[in-house]
């Protein structure tokens, strides 16, 4: 169950951005892995605003119950803060707003360390996270979306990996189409997907064909996924990169 609102006072309704951060929780990392995702949180952390609306959910098998773990807004002085700068570079006037800056990045940082520690989860629910997440945010505005995953779908909707060929896809799209023709679009929201390109927790050196995807697989599931929030979920705009930074 999600706790209440941290900071609400911070919100602002006018010129804050709503930022969601979804991270895949249905496989151990490895070293890479949690490398990676510590590399793009400090990124997308760098990126948030005073006055942001923060909402972290986990990518799991139970699409269904999808809550955000932790919602937070996010305090700073915003009118304070010089060009070319970061909140977090910025020393507020109110000795209290940077106390609360200090306590939300805390805060963050447990949360996030907290994902790193998790057992492994048989399936993963993309699909259907994504469609219920639209569907959660059809009267809300969201306008960032960062989703940490290797991208893997393993469902009902699909159990390839290996054989994720051009023939699989299309059968797959054809099927997304029909059956999520009412999911709500996202039509003001930016994706960016980062950890595509190499298996979870399958980076030991005995084990390097599983886990590091061949190019043309690589390539067509991130291709699928492009056209997945673009078509299905009609995004802004979609980057499914290896690392975020």
């Amino acid at each position: 169950m999600a706790q209440a609102l941290d900071f609400p006072e911070y919100c602002d309704a006018a010129r804050g951005k709503t930022r969601v951060l979804v991270v895949d929780v249905t496989d151990r990392y490895d070293e890479a892995d949690q490398k990676r995702f510590a590399t793009g949180a400090v990124a997308f952390a760098n990126k948030l605003n005073a006055g942001d609306r923060l909402e972290i959910y986990r990518l799991d098998n139970r699409p269904g119950s999808l809550r955000p773990f932790w919602e937070s807004c996010v305090p700073g002085c915003r009118d304070d803060q010089e060009p070319g700068k970061s909140m977090w570079d910025t020393s507020c006037p109110r000795v209290t707003v940077d106390r609360d800056k200090n306590e939300f990045r805390d805060a963050f940082t447990v949360r996030l360390r907290s994902v790193l520690k998790h057992d492994e989860i048989m399936g993963t629910e993309i699909i259907r996270t994504m469609s219920q997440l639209a569907r959660e945010f059809q009267n809300r505005r969201l306008d960032q979306l960062v989703i940490f995953s290797d991208l893997i779908e393993y469902s009902s909707y699909s159990q390839a990996i290996t054989a994720f060929d051009a023939k699989h896809v299309a059968e797959l799209q054809r099927t997304l189409r029909k059956k999520l023709a009412d999911v709500p679009k996202l039509s003001q929201t930016e994706v960016i997907a980062f950890g595509h390109g190499k298996r979870l927790g399958q980076d030991s050196p005995d084990d390097n064909l599983r886990a590091k995807l061949k190019f043309d697989v690589g390539g067509q599931i991130r291709r699928f996924w492009e056209w997945f929030f673009k078509e299905i979920l009609g995004v802004k705009s979609v980057v499914v990169v290896s690392n975020y930074n």
